[in-house]
């Protein structure tokens, strides 16, 4: 047997994530129990209402981080350790946000979003930095989209039903590339109504008809 015998490298299996958006919810917005559904597995759809969307985000797209840590247990007359456990698995959620509007601005100064007004007459809006800011938890859903060869779509999903902002990066005021851009990065927390604080979702009508390809069995029923 050769290596060309062994070899199983498929092309329509490399994935890119051609677009897509930031969604944002307050905590008492139900989750989404699939993403797709139907025998097209046509996509969900969400109340804009509920789901707000970040809107235009930097070209570095959304970028999801994972940090672990783990212990060590050392034995006597191993050279190498003998039991490894992890203590901190955490993910993350970059994104720079390039829309200013409601969302950005009360997310960004952590205001309460139904507290901010503008002035009745000149119709300007002020936010004062509070002594002791409050960390607000929210829902963050990432959707993003690819095609197969067939153009069919196939949607890639991360879904953190309690998050909270835990770093603001700078904010420039000048004629950049980004111009005036909301940098943030989430930080996922277990929800203990749902059991999980991140869950990863694949589906779509491409994603569907590459299911074989893929190796991934399907359910009968």
């Amino acid at each position: 047997m050769s290596y060309e015998d062994l070899r199983n490298k498929k092309n329509q299996l490399i994935r890119r994530a051609k677009d897509g958006s930031v969604f944002i919810a307050r905590m008492n917005v139900p989750l989404m129990a699939t993403l797709t559904a139907g025998p097209t597995a046509s996509l969900l759809t969400l109340d804009p209402d509920d789901w707000m969307d970040l809107g235009h985000i930097s070209t570095e797209g959304a970028t999801y981080d994972r940090e672990t840590e783990t212990t060590e247990t050392q034995s006597y007359g191993s050279r190498e350790s003998t039991r490894t456990d992890v203590t901190r698995d955490e993910i993350s959620l970059n994104v720079t946000a390039q829309e200013t509007k409601l969302l950005t601005i009360g997310l960004s100064t952590g205001a309460e979003l139904d507290a901010i007004k503008a002035a009745a007459v000149t119709g300007e809006v002020q936010i004062a930095k509070p002594f002791t800011p409050r960390l607000r938890f929210y829902r963050t859903f990432g959707l993003f989209l690819d095609h197969d060869d067939n153009g069919r779509e196939i949607y890639f999903a991360r879904l953190m039903p309690r998050a909270q902002i835990s770093e603001f990066g700078s904010q420039g005021y000048n004629e950049d590339e980004n111009g005036i851009s909301y940098p943030m990065v989430w930080r996922g927390k277990e929800d203990s109504s749902v059991g999980y604080s991140h869950k990863w979702l694949w589906g779509g009508p491409g994603w569907l008809a590459l299911l074989s390809d893929m190796g991934i069995p399907q359910n009968t029923a």
